[in-house]
């Protein structure tokens, strides 16, 4: 039994616009929240989570705020020691 062939295309058009849109919508969202970035020195007991939850305004992801410090410092990896000095980008809280 053979696929129609309206059916392949349907497929593939729904598919391609599934796709445009995911991009278009990843482009809006990529927008740079953070206004600017702060040196922070790690201390024993310091987690990524922590200081991201402290740099971060209450409508905007601390995951978000994770990765983009990951990023700016290079990091291979969410492990930091204490004594390491990391950029943290800030949202200031418009609220």
């Amino acid at each position: 039994m053979s696929i129609p062939r309206w059916a392949n295309v349907t497929a593939v058009l729904i598919v391609g616009c599934f796709l445009l849109f995911f991009i278009v919508r990843t482009d809006v969202t990529a927008a740079d929240p953070y206004t600017h970035t702060v040196e922070w020195q790690v201390e024993t007991g310091d987690t990524l989570w922590k200081i991201a939850r402290a740099h971060t305004g209450n409508r905007e992801d601390v995951r978000r705020t994770i990765a983009t410090i990951i990023d700016i410092n290079q990091l291979d990896n969410n492990v930091i020691h204490p004594g390491q000095t990391l950029k943290v980008p800030v949202i200031e809280d418009t609220d």
